[in-house]
């Protein structure tokens, strides 16, 4: 059986590559569930997330539910991976960053989705 129950605010780190695909690929799964998103992408391609979620506010979806943090401070995607309100964490990136971010969200018990 698979139950689709919402666990909270989703982090999702984003690499600069496909950058539209990558955000609806992480995005969907989490609205589906009944999660809300925070959407750190890559400082190459901010304006390709920005477009996205300007799209997805046209569409309806509500303001508290998704959120973007679009700057090149490295700062913001450690706060996603350790902020106590973010409970699961999504990161498609090098392997190296995501063991990092993995050991950070094991600390919190944070769910986590690594595509490295």
């Amino acid at each position: 059986m698979t139950f689709k129950e919402p666990v909270g605010v989703c982090g999702i780190i984003t690499p600069w590559s496909f950058p539209a695909a990558m955000i609806t690929r992480k995005i969907a799964p989490a609205f589906e569930a009944g999660c809300s998103v925070v959407i750190k992408p890559p400082s190459e391609c901010s304006f390709t997330a920005i477009a996205l979620i300007k799209l997805a506010l046209q569409a309806g979806i509500p303001t508290a539910v998704v959120h973007i943090v679009p700057t090149k401070d490295w700062q913001a995607s450690l706060q996603l991976a350790t902020h106590s309100e973010v409970r699961k964490l999504s990161f498609t990136g090098s392997t190296n960053i995501g063991k990092m971010f993995t050991k950070l969200a094991a600390d919190k018990m944070k769910r986590d989705r690594m595509e490295l």
